[in-house]
């Protein structure tokens, strides 16, 4: 069968990012991934240090790679995200 374009594979994702502690920010991560169809699986907050940033560990149900990249775009330019560090594919899930 012919190989597909990467945008358009689909498969789990594992994203890793730091943003500030306040709220509604969960919120507005979720609201960026549902806009573009990208589905929560479980999701993970990481103790906060006295001033720092609060880390937020996601793991996606399937979805395409181009759905994904679209709403890591909207959150990076939320005004509450600091830095996305990690972006993983997640192979047999």
């Amino acid at each position: 069968s012919p190989l597909c374009p990467i945008e358009d594979s689909e498969s789990a994702f594992y994203i890793r990012l730091e943003t500030d502690d306040t709220p509604g920010v969960i919120g507005n991560i979720g609201h960026a991934l549902g806009e573009h169809h990208v589905s929560v699986h479980s999701l993970l907050q990481r103790g906060v240090p006295q001033s720092g940033p609060a880390t937020i560990i996601l793991l996606t149900h399937r979805a395409s790679e181009r759905n994904v990249n679209r709403a890591i775009e909207e959150i990076e330019a939320q005004a509450s995200t600091k830095q996305i560090g990690v972006v993983l594919r997640v192979f047999g899930n």
